[in-house]
């Protein structure tokens, strides 16, 4: 499946979300991995090589994957001051950056960013806000 004009198919093992308007109400579940795609063949190569292999598709699972094309998302490229393609961005559940890469990961190195960046969530989300009390009368 292509996505815009020479941009890579998304990994199908991986179920990427592509809607940005859901990106920060994901990480309220779980932290974010927004890939940032360009038509450049670094993106493509990050997309072919390294986020298709078996154990990047499962080091996946701790996130919710979001593919963003920049030629589509102006907006969102904006917002996490992505300067150059293939990059990488992890927001926690708090809306926090993580941890952010531009530039072309291999398995090997990304799985490690990766890994650095999911060191930093905290293993279970935190309480919701407990209502004050009412005093009695």
């Amino acid at each position: 499946m292509t996505l815009g004009l020479g941009a890579p198919a998304q990994p199908a093992e991986t179920p990427w979300m592509v809607n940005p308007e859901e990106i920060v109400p994901a990480s309220a579940d779980h932290p974010v991995l927004i890939f940032f795609s360009g038509t450049d063949r670094h993106s493509r190569r990050m997309a072919t090589w390294t986020l298709s292999s078996p154990a990047v598709v499962e080091a996946l699972r701790d996130v919710t994957p979001a593919w963003v094309e920049v030629n589509r998302r102006p907006a969102l490229v904006e917002r996490f001051d992505v300067g150059s393609t293939p990059a990488v961005v992890l927001v926690g559940r708090d809306g926090a950056i993580l941890g952010q890469h531009e530039g072309l990961l291999e398995r090997e190195a990304f799985l490690q960013w990766l890994r650095s960046g999911l060191a930093l969530v905290p293993l279970t989300p935190p309480p919701p806000p407990v209502a004050a009390a009412s005093p009695e009368t």
